[in-house]
């Protein structure tokens, strides 16, 4: 016959109802859990309530708050076991929860880098713990960069309307000066955007190659793609095309880049415009707010991207 608990008048059930059966237990673990926004399930051992917290830990922004605390809470849920039996001493249950959220905050000090959301925030005040405000970083400067003397440097983006969709290719040539020497706009059909952009560098290395030039520079905002090509990983829908071009590539000097998007505002217009028109152009008139953008980039304006 079990034994009976002398705080609670309960049948006793050793470890497992010390620490999770007494009542103040299961009103501070319920609590603490409510905290995070997760329900307590009344567990029936220890061994069970330990897979579960673990279990829990992988769903949370906040894990370590959620994993340090198992142990503050089942140790001050002890002590206070041995106050009532021994020194005839209770806390309040309230009482009980703030020492464990003081404990807390002692040991981990702010929780820097953790709150995502407004429930992650929420969940701090409650438990009182401090959020160190996250350092400001300043946006950063981007320009478009000039070729060297004697360089055809050519901007190239793809667009695509739904993925797959509705695509297109768009690329630009320009010289030292920033002055433009080709374009295009072409419009490809139902792809997905990888093989617009992908076409898109195909299209402005068979542009240099009409055009005559002897030093090339590609420079596309899709950084898989400019990985692709220097790693010689071509992909097999423009494989046969880029076997074709290869003995142009391997008489000139060349090279393909990454730039960001902020850099690359003409051919992402050019590419917009075909996937959006379905209209193909290999001279591409400018409206005034992209030549404004053209002539920006020759004068080394610079635009900001936010980190």
């Amino acid at each position: 016959m079990a034994s009976r608990c002398f705080l609670c008048n309960q049948d006793e059930d050793g470890i497992d109802h010390v620490f999770i059966h007494y009542p103040y237990s299961t009103y501070i673990w319920e609590r603490f859990c409510a905290c995070f926004g997760i329900s307590w399930p009344m567990h029936q051992s220890i061994e069970g309530l330990i897979k579960w917290w673990k279990s829990k830990a992988r769903i949370l922004n906040l894990k370590n708050p959620w994993l340090l605390s198992f142990s503050i809470v089942a140790t001050n849920i002890w002590w206070e076991r041995n106050r009532r039996s021994h020194e005839d001493k209770a806390r309040s249950d309230a009482h009980i929860f703030e020492f464990i959220c003081h404990e807390l905050g002692l040991c981990l000090g702010s929780s820097k880098g953790e709150v995502k959301s407004i429930s992650n925030l929420s969940c701090c005040r409650k438990l009182g713990l401090h959020i160190e405000a996250p350092k400001c970083i300043p946006p950063l400067e981007v320009h478009w960069c000039k070729p060297h003397l004697n360089w055809f440097k050519i901007n190239v983006d793809g667009s695509s309307l739904g993925n797959p969709g509705r695509v297109g290719a768009g690329g630009i040539a320009r010289n030292k000066k920033g002055q433009i020497c080709k374009s295009f706009s072409i419009y490809l059909g139902i792809k997905k955007i990888f093989e617009a952009e992908f076409e898109a560098v195909l299209e402005g290395l068979i542009m240099a190659k009409r055009y005559g030039a002897r030093e090339v520079w590609v420079e596309s905002d899709s950084a898989g793609v400019v990985s692709a090509v220097q790693k010689n990983q071509v992909l097999w829908f423009v494989l046969q095309r880029w076997r074709a071009i290869l003995p142009y590539l391997n008489s000139i000097s060349w090279k393909i880049s990454h730039c960001f998007r902020e850099a690359n505002v003409v051919a992402d217009y050019l590419a917009r415009k075909a996937s959006k028109s379905g209209i193909t152009e290999t001279s591409v008139t400018f409206p005034s707010y992209i030549m404004m953008e053209i002539e920006n980039d020759a004068m080394d304006m610079h635009r900001f991207r936010l980190c």
